[in-house]
């Protein structure tokens, strides 16, 4: 994870509140990770299965903040919840929520803390706060744009998202058909970009 701007406290918190992107997705089984998706929203049903929050703050859901994204919760409005798109970069979390969360779902943080490997069946992880804190209406509307998370294998494309403005947070993902050359290139981009050494590093 790279902060590749500047970045503000209220780019994460405004009045106390998360920033997050609320936006509805259709689950699919992608891969046994997918199942850890599933779980977060199966605890989600025992709480909120009417999309309350979306009833009572329907802009914070339909925001022009999300761009074409806004789609998907307008296709997805129909149903109760279906899963949430994930943008693979940090998400702001209130100590509260962890505290509630624990207390009322004890028996799930406690089986998954316990597991030294993901337990793809019965597992959780930290998305579920932030979904929690979404059907809770305990946030405010983040932009799309805020974070973005590519693959090492797609490292061509880091000097044009290096030099935008308006992403902040960049997630480099490794990947099972990274090569030595897609090491060397990322190195070498970074190298560029940030050719100053920070104060930690010296």
């Amino acid at each position: 994870m790279y902060l590749i701007q500047d970045v503000k406290p209220d780019d994460f918190f405004v009045n106390g509140q998360p920033r997050l992107l609320a936006v509805y997705e259709a689950l699919v089984p992608w891969s046994s990770f997918s199942k850890v998706y599933f779980n977060n929203v199966e605890v989600l049903y025992r709480h909120f299965s009417n999309k309350k929050a979306l009833k009572q703050s329907p802009f914070k859901f339909f925001n022009f903040k999300y761009g074409q994204l806004v789609l998907k919760n307008i296709l997805l409005f129909p149903w109760k919840i279906t899963g949430y798109y994930n943008q693979h970069t940090p998400v702001p979390i209130k100590k509260s929520t962890l505290i509630h969360l624990w207390n009322v779902e004890e028996d799930i943080f406690v089986q998954t803390s316990k597991h030294k490997f993901r337990d793809y069946n019965t597992d959780i992880n930290h998305y579920l706060l932030c979904y929690w804190q979404i059907e809770s209406n305990d946030f405010q509307p983040s932009t799309k744009n805020f974070g973005k998370s590519i693959s090492i294998t797609a490292v061509d494309q880091l000097p044009k998202l290096l030099s935008k403005k308006k992403t902040k947070l960049l997630c480099v993902n490794d990947d099972m058909a990274m090569t030595e050359n897609d090491l060397e290139k990322f190195s070498k981009i970074l190298s560029n970009r940030y050719p100053d050494k920070s104060q930690f590093e010296l």
